[in-house]
């Protein structure tokens, strides 16, 4: 049995179509400028409203000794700058193994040629990752995503090379985070 109203887009169509109707009535009388403001708020009320869309977290599988691999290349990277810097890099990680040009699971992205020589963090540990360190990983592994889609990130203080410099001026700079660039 359907209840006496209707629901909420109904009652608010009949809403609508009632003040249409008292608008096309007063119109001559009411100034131009009220006029339209009153159609906008008619307009606005007209359109249901709908949940905003949120995108999934891109789901893989991984193992904890990936896990300590990343921990080991984030803290070595940006270990001692914020918890978005270190979610950032972890993001950056994540971001190649999607893009699939870097390998087929974390363990080949790490290890890929001339990307992460900070992986040798996890081999012959110099700085561990500490508590903030592994919690920032994990709630990148979670979904918590601030990389605006980056494949590539240096600090430009330590670049050092011309032809370096010339590579990563052919990228796109997305953002740039405690002296971090990032880029597509």
């Amino acid at each position: 049995m359907r209840k006496k109203g209707g629901g909420p887009i109904i009652q608010t169509l009949s809403i609508c179509f009632a003040l249409s109707i008292a608008l096309t009535a007063v119109g001559p009388f009411v100034p131009k400028q009220q006029r339209e403001q009153w159609e906008f708020r008619i307009a606005a009320q007209s359109q249901p409203q709908l949940p905003e869309m949120q995108k999934a977290p891109f789901i893989f599988p991984y193992t904890q000794e990936e896990v300590d691999m990343i921990a080991a290349v984030v803290m070595h990277e940006v270990g001692y700058c914020s918890r978005e810097s270190k979610i950032a890099v972890t993001n950056v990680i994540l971001n190649r193994l999607k893009d699939g040009r870097f390998g087929s699971n974390i363990y080949e992205v790490l290890h890929k040629d001339n990307q992460f020589s900070a992986i040798q963090n996890y081999y012959s540990p110099q700085i561990l990752p500490d508590e903030a360190c592994r919690n920032a990983v994990k709630a990148a592994l979670s979904g918590e995503d601030n990389s605006y889609g980056a494949l590539y990130f240096c600090n430009p203080a330590y670049v050092n090379s011309d032809k370096a410099r010339r590579w990563f001026s052919s990228l796109e700079l997305v953002f740039t985070l405690d002296n971090q660039n990032y880029y597509k």
